[in-house]
Formats: structure tokens, C-alpha cells, sequence
């Protein structure tokens, strides 16, 4: 158990740290193109573009390419920002109060009583986890040179562009160009169910609780990401 507490340790503190050293990192990688299928038989194709997978067979897949035209890296800073953004700006705020508010509706983590000092647990147990998240995984990400924006498809027709969107999940945008698997999403995910779990009752850690619950967070990640694909064309309607 020290020996699992010390590797986590030191992600945290990778985590940490990797967001400033990303203003000196210039990772310039070559290209790679390689894809995966996600049915039982796929053709393979050369994909370079989100508007050529609008183009693609029936038969679903998700392609890791180069990113397209109008797509650039984030500077280092420029990946600070969206760090304290996405960790500490109003949206992450409202998202706090929500979360602390439907666990306290379900009593979740009965051992924390309801009421004021209830909720200031729930809420402060949110906020904790979802920092220790984003720094191990955008720090990660800065250091291996991995965009932690989502980049929303060309395609057309909604379940094609909600597998897409779920797809992007497991994958990261390169700052060289092309994708690969994501490293620091994943890592971060479970890496913030381990730590979190520590300042809760003791029958919280275990081994199916970390699992359960990093994979919860992946779920609520491809949730997002669906959100964000969908949303500039809800928004429109709402405006007619």
C-alpha cells in the first residue's frame, strides 16, 4: 500500500509541475497515421481530415490522423489558461455545486451526514478530486505534448458524430500532429479516483472502488465530449 501511495505521489507531482515545463517544450514529432476499427470488419483508408470521415463505408470507425487544416498546437500557456479554466473557472464552479448537490440528494458517503457540514464535504471532495485530475492529466499531457481541447467533427449525421465524440475519448491530439492513445486522460482518471478515495471512509479503498471509479470518470468525459459536439447546434435552434 506505501509502494501504490508513493506511485501516486509522484504522478501528482509530475502533474503538477508538467504545466509550467510545457513553456519550454517544443515537441515537433513526425506524423503518424494509423487507425482501428470499431466493427467486426473495416476497411482501411487514408484519413486526414474529420470532414473525410464523413465520406467513410457504413461500417463505423474512428480514425487516428493528422489534425485538420485550421487546427494548431497550444503554446504552453496558452495550455496553463485552459488548465485554470477548466479546473477553477465558472463552469467548473457550477459543475462543483451540482455534483456536491446530487450527492448529498442520494446521500452519497452516508459516514458524511447531510446538512451544511454535509454538503461543504461533498463539495470539497468534488473540488479536490477534479484539481487532482486535471493536474496529473494536463500536466502529463503538456509533457508528453498531447491537446487536451476536444476538437469537434465535420461530419454529418448524428450517430456518427456521437461516436466520434466518444471515440475522441480515448485518443489525444498531438502537438506534432496525428493522435495516439490518451495517456494523461487516463492516467489522470485513475490516478484521481486512487488519491481521492484516501480522504474517504476506509470502506471506500478498495480495489473495485479505484476502478469503478476511474472509469465512471472516462463515462462522464465522453458525456462531455458528446455535450460539446452537440451543443453550437442546439444553441442555434434555440436562438430561432
Amino acid at each position: 500500500m506505501m509502494q501504490l501511495r508513493g506511485l501516486w505521489g509522484v504522478l501528482v507531482f509530475f502533474g503538477m509541475v508538467g504545466l509550467p515545463a510545457a513553456a519550454v517544450r517544443n515537441a515537433h514529432g513526425a506524423e503518424e497515421e494509423f487507425r482501428f476499427t470499431l466493427a467486426a470488419s473495416a476497411r482501411s483508408a487514408s484519413v486526414d481530415s474529420p470532414a473525410a470521415l464523413s465520406t467513410a463505408s457504413p461500417v463505423f470507425y474512428f480514425a487516428l490522423r493528422k489534425p485538420a487544416a485550421e487546427w494548431r498546437p497550444m503554446t504552453g500557456r496558452e495550455k496553463f489558461r485552459y488548465y485554470l479554466k477548466s479546473t477553477y473557472g465558472p463552469e467548473a464552479g457550477a459543475y462543483y455545486a451540482a455534483s456536491a448537490g446530487l450527492k448529498q440528494m442520494k446521500d452519497g458517503v452516508p459516514e458524511w451526514g447531510q446538512g451544511a457540514e454535509g454538503y461543504g464535504k461533498r463539495l470539497a471532495s468534488s473540488v479536490g478530486r477534479r484539481a487532482v485530475k486535471y493536474s496529473i492529466q494536463m500536466g502529463l499531457g503538456a509533457l508528453l505534448g498531447e491537446d487536451p481541447r476536444y476538437l469537434r467533427s465535420d461530419q454529418s449525421g448524428v450517430w456518427r458524430r456521437a461516436l466520434y465524440a466518444a471515440g475522441s475519448t480515448l485518443v489525444a491530439q498531438k502537438d506534432g500532429g496525428g493522435r495516439r492513445p490518451a495517456y494523461s486522460r487516463f492516467i489522470g482518471a485513475f490516478g484521481a479516483s486512487y488519491v481521492s478515495r484516501q480522504w474517504h471512509p476506509e470502506s471506500y479503498r478498495t480495489t473495485g472502488e479505484y476502478l469503478s471509479s476511474g472509469a465512471i470518470s472516462i463515462g462522464m468525459d465522453a458525456a462531455k465530449n458528446i455535450l460539446k459536439e452537440f451543443w453550437p447546434d442546439i444553441r442555434r435552434k434555440m436562438r430561432r
